[in-house]
């Protein structure tokens, strides 16, 4: 073996050092030449935890095509894309030339439309028009006894729980009260307090009403039966308006706690008020516009309602046989008269002598008057007030008063139109 030259060893090394590190010159120019330019995509959600986007944000090279799908959570659907993307193309297809930042925004879902956000609708599929509470849900969605029949139809909205229950939400063994009129039974349902014609309603939904109004539009086809009237229990204040009433006795014998009864434009026989609390009786028409409006009452004896203080008949309404019904209320001590005398009532005297409680006397007459007032009662120092007019003014009526008490009446009588009354203690009719 021929022993290398130093020198020689040394050239060759030197020389493969050199091209190794050309080499790697070379391969290292070429890959930079090569390499595709990476830029950045900032994916964000709006509001925030409403969706997602996929693929989030990260690195692409220049030119990648990519495909972004946005995916609501419950509660929320996509709307549009807004950065350096638009509309609401979902998924969305793009192409990469330069750093990004896409925004996908949502919405919350109302299903149903009621402005409650599904998110925190608890009733999300309320039907079109029906009024809402805070949770988003009606009256036909809830039922707050669990008895199976939705608030808006459960007349016993309190029932029990674990309660066998009728069609109306209420103990199968609930007392109901028979009202076989229809027309009383329909404003019964228009204000509530029953929810079908079945000629029956729950007593416990009237038993303790204290205000009522039956009132009709029309007076041809108005209650001619009150049954039913006696399980109001705890009426205080009655109005029976636009009526013509033809049937049996008008009974309010069994509302003792009523203390106030209006019968306006109404034709009433045989109202029977034993009835120890009744205070107020009016008896009025033309005081509410109605063409034709006329109230008559037959046989009004007030004998029974032995706390009656004001009776009150009011622009020519009519109380058949009026000082029959005078002489039964004893315990009068208000009267308020505005009567056309002449038209419905044909009375040459009103007679007030067995109203010995009598504090407060009006007569309006409307055209004329009656000839005679009968005040010879026995208390006549008890008056505080006895006021006459005659509407209008101009005529001419002239009545003679009969008093226990002349003197004392002239100095409490107040009257305006009425010049040439004449008070004594016998008209000597």
């Amino acid at each position: 073996m021929v022993p290398l030259n130093p020198c020689t060893m040394k050239k060759r090394l030197t020389l493969s050092v050199l091209s190794v590190f050309l080499l790697s010159l070379a391969y290292i120019g070429c890959s930079k030449d090569d390499d595709p330019e990476l830029f950045n995509l900032s994916v964000t959600i709006s509001p925030i935890g409403s969706g997602t986007v996929s693929p989030a944000s990260g690195l692409f090279e220049d030119g990648e095509s990519i495909t972004l799908t946005a995916t609501p959570n419950q509660g929320y659907i996509f709307s549009n894309w807004s950065g350096n993307a638009s509309g609401n193309t979902n998924p969305l297809q793009i192409t990469i030339t330069k750093n990004m930042v896409i925004s996908a925004q949502f919405d919350t879902l109302d299903t149903d439309g009621d402005g409650i956000p599904d998110i925190g609708d608890f009733c999300p599929d309320t039907p079109p028009g029906e009024d809402i509470n805070q949770f988003g849900c009606s009256d036909s969605q809830i039922d707050m006894d669990n008895d199976g029949v939705a608030n808006d139809l459960d007349l016993c909205p309190d029932t029990a729980p674990d309660s066998e229950v009728d069609q109306d939400g209420c103990p199968i063994l609930s007392a109901k009260t028979y009202v076989p009129d229809d027309k009383f039974e329909q404003i019964l349902i228009d204000l509530g307090y029953d929810n079908q014609l079945n000629d029956s309603v729950l007593t416990q939904k009237i038993n303790t009403i204290e205000y009522l109004q039956l009132w009709s539009d029309d007076p041809i086809n108005s209650i001619t039966d009150f049954t039913g009237i006696e399980d109001f229990e705890n009426l205080e204040y009655l109005l029976i308006a636009n009526m013509k009433f033809t049937g049996d006795a008008f009974d309010l014998s069994q509302n003792n706690r009523l203390k106030t009864l209006l019968l306006m434009c109404t034709e009433i026989t045989d109202v029977n008020l034993i009835n120890a609390n009744l205070e107020e009786l009016t008896v009025a028409n033309n005081s509410i516009d109605i063409p034709g409006c006329i109230s008559k009452t037959t046989n009004l004896n007030l004998a029974g309602a032995t706390n009656l203080k004001s009776f009150n008949i009011s622009w020519s309404a009519v109380v058949e046989d009026l000082n029959a019904t005078l002489n039964s209320a004893i315990t009068l001590e208000e009267v308020q008269f505005l009567i056309n005398w002449n038209l419905y009532v044909s009375l040459e005297q009103i007679d007030f002598s067995q109203n010995a409680k009598l504090k407060r006397v009006t007569i309006i007459a409307l055209q004329a008057g009656p000839d005679v007032i009968n005040i010879r009662n026995g208390a006549n120092h008890l008056l505080e007030k006895f006021y006459l007019t005659v509407v209008p003014f101009e005529v001419v009526w002239e009545p003679c008063i009969e008093a226990d008490d002349p003197a004392y009446l002239e100095g409490i009588i107040t009257e305006g139109g009425v010049p040439n009354y004449m008070i004594t203690t016998d008209c000597e009719l």
